[in-house]
């Protein structure tokens, strides 16, 4: 059987994404990120952040590996990060859609050109 390597900090960040969303859902900030493409950035954006442990399972072990993570040593750098991450990955979308609508308002704008 092939040996399978799997990221713990993959799901304790996941799991803790989820649980930070959740206590905010009222939060329009939070509602952003129930696209499933921004909440990936916000994966990445943490993860690229923060040191993994990998470890290598045989086939069908997979459900060995809750709790192998401590995750109350990563739990306030995670908190933060998670924070961070979605504060940088809204004013992203946020510039972009203040270009956006103002590409389109210069498009549609008459122009001054003969006066």
């Amino acid at each position: 059987m092939a040996t399978k390597i799997v990221n713990l900090t993959q799901q304790n960040v996941n799991r803790k994404i989820k649980e930070t969303l959740k206590q905010n859902s009222d939060c329009e900030d939070s509602q952003a990120f129930t696209n499933s493409e921004l909440q990936q950035k916000l994966t990445t954006y943490v993860l690229k952040r923060v040191h993994n442990c990998y470890v290598a399972v045989e086939p069908g072990q997979e459900t060995t590996l809750e709790g192998m993570i401590n995750a109350e040593l990563q739990c306030h750098q995670l908190d933060g990060l998670i924070r961070q991450g979605m504060d940088v990955l809204l004013r992203t979308v946020k510039r972009h859609m203040l270009r956006t609508i103002d590409s389109s308002y210069h498009d549609t704008e008459p122009s001054h050109w003969f006066g």
